[in-house]
């Protein structure tokens, strides 16, 4: 079975044009075979590389971080951010910057129709990222 990291890494792949070969000299492996082999679920993609695998097919390196750990050592991750906090991406931390700028730097509690209408705005950016691909 293919794990959600590599289901994500292959069409990232496919999407950009990167070969395995591409991909493992960004990682910093000689053999591209390893590459195939994490592709195919035999092994899974080293920790330590996922912020060069991210770069190599920019996507958000937290974010692919947080997806790996969460299949791989979600126990980890949860240690690991009740220590220092959740792995925020750039684009969630655009959002905190807006909403500090729309709040003028306070503190409002989330009412439901807030929240509600959150929701609405990530439906509304997940439609437009579907949109572009």
């Amino acid at each position: 079975m293919v794990s959600r990291v590599a289901e994500i890494i292959i069409s990232r792949q496919s999407e950009l044009g990167v070969s395995n070969a591409k991909l493992a000299l960004a990682c910093g492996y000689e053999n591209f075979n390893v590459i195939a082999m994490m592709r195919k679920g035999r092994t899974k993609f080293p920790l330590e590389k996922i912020g060069l695998i991210a770069n190599a097919l920019q996507l958000d390196p937290v974010w692919l971080l947080r997806v790996a750990m969460s299949e791989y050592s979600p126990g980890k991750l949860t240690a690991i951010e009740s220590i220092v906090g959740p792995l925020v991406t750039k684009n969630e931390l655009q959002l905190l910057e807006r909403w500090r700028q729309a709040t003028h730097g306070e503190d409002p509690e989330l009412s439901e129709p807030v929240k509600r209408g959150m929701l609405e705005v990530v439906k509304l950016a997940k439609g437009t990222a579907q949109d572009r691909s």
